[in-house]
């Protein structure tokens, strides 16, 4: 049975990517603002490179955004379509499945709430080693460089290596908070489902998950889970495949072969 449509889709994609590169763009600006007003320049000199600089991140930005609109809307359309008959398989939970479920997600947030007390320190090591970088054209030029502009080069390196530090700490409560909010609204579900389609898969407390990029899928019936290796390109050539374990409900292990089947045929996968 098609499972009913929730009143807010929860997807993967969304348009952070997008928001980065403005947020980079204006970090970018304000360095070179700083850049002239610290060393002097002119206001010819200073408008000269706003001007250079905002073109460039203006076509990048709206490449970028343009690109993050048609991956989050064809996303959006694989999603929509998993509740209008397209969906290959619908399985639902038990109660006593789903508590089961309960207990090893709670298992799972605790490990990495644990693991993310590490986090203000590999923030602090980040920041060490950017700030460091930074410093290293102070350092090797020594007494020939002048000092306005080693001013500038000493101040530049510790606003870097601050950002890391408060961008990892910030980052990882934002996920926090992400994974307690997930959590709790599993807790207030007594039997979810699952539906698979041929390009994605939604859980009714995860949201959709993309498998536009499938590059395999296999099947352990003793863990009772799916998993999926979605294909990333790598930034020298070439790609890797990450798993993306998915737990299914009893009422599903029966059909998981000929599910996992049926997408290594219509998605042309080779063991």
């Amino acid at each position: 049975m098609t499972p009913r449509r929730p009143a807010v889709l929860h997807l993967e994609k969304n348009y952070n990517d997008f928001y980065s590169a403005v947020g980079a763009a204006a970090l970018i600006l304000g360095i070179a603002i700083t850049a002239i007003l610290t060393l002097g320049g002119g206001v010819q000199e200073l408008l000269g490179l706003l001007a250079t600089l905002g073109l460039f991140w203006l076509l990048l930005v709206t490449v970028i955004g343009l690109n993050n609109r048609r991956i989050v809307e064809r996303e959006r359309r694989d999603a929509e379509s998993l509740f209008t008959g397209a969906a290959w398989a619908v399985w639902q939970w038990s109660i006593a499945d789903w508590q089961q479920e309960l207990r090893q997600r709670q298992q799972d947030h605790e490990k990495r709430v644990r693991f993310q007390r590490f986090t203000p320190w590999l923030g602090g090591i980040a920041g060490i080693i950017i700030g460091g970088s930074a410093l290293l054209p102070a350092v090797i030029a020594g007494d020939e460089m002048p000092p306005s502009i080693r001013t500038f080069v000493i101040g530049l390196a510790i606003f870097f290596a601050l950002l890391a530090v408060a961008l990892s700490v910030v980052g990882a409560g934002r996920e926090r908070r992400k994974w307690e909010a997930k959590l709790e609204a599993a807790r207030q579900l007594t039997v979810p489902w699952i539906c698979f389609g041929p390009y994605g898969f939604y859980h009714q407390v995860d949201g959709h998950t993309s498998l536009r990029n499938l590059g395999g899928i296999s099947f352990s019936k003793k863990k009772q889970v799916i998993s999926f290796y979605i294909k990333y390109a790598l930034p020298r050539g070439g790609s890797m495949l990450h798993a993306v374990p998915v737990t299914i409900p009893e009422s599903g292990v029966a059909e998981a072969d000929a599910l996992v089947e049926r997408y290594r045929t219509e998605r042309s996968l080779r063991d």
